[in-house]
């Protein structure tokens, strides 16, 4: 008895995101694609620079924005800009009413010293200066007579 092919096809397994959005976590996915798309909304509605420097961070009781900015210099360019970004972002999600709008300082590495240049104790030098020389002139003469060169001051220079 031969079975048509069909018959011994396996049903195709559910999509990750058919998965993800289904049951519990649907209601976040959701939350989380509507965040996208007013993050994009809005960045599309800045200037480059101020775009850059603040993000989509919430939506608070489906009605309020809430981004956040780099400095209070680009917080207050936003605020400025709200009224048409806000007829922008409706067109993603009408229910919004106001922007929230906070400042979040980008982390500032702390600066990094300046570099010290590493000098050779005179005794490590005298070593190397004897060794260079020992040495017919090469380019490996030439390169210990440089380093040779990166000592400390003695006492007597």
């Amino acid at each position: 008895m031969r079975r048509h092919p069909s018959a011994l096809q396996r049903p195709t397994p559910p999509t990750i995101g058919r998965v993800l959005h289904a049951g519990a976590l649907g209601p976040l996915m959701h939350k989380a694609d509507l965040l996208a798309r007013l993050g994009t909304t809005l960045a599309g509605n800045l200037p480059r620079p101020l775009a850059t420097r603040c993000q989509v961070a919430n939506l608070q009781d489906d009605a309020t924005l809430v981004i956040v900015a780099a400095s209070s210099a680009v917080a207050a360019k936003i605020r400025a800009l709200a009224p048409r970004l806000e007829r922008s972002l409706a067109s993603v999600h009408p229910d919004i009413r106001a922007l929230l709008v906070q400042v979040r300082p980008e982390s500032i590495a702390p600066a990094a010293a300046p570099a010290q240049p590493r000098l050779l104790a005179p005794e490590a030098a005298g070593h190397l200066d004897r060794l260079a020389a020992s040495l017919p002139d090469s380019p490996l003469k030439r390169a210990i007579d440089r380093l040779a060169r990166k000592r400390t001051p003695s006492v007597s220079d």
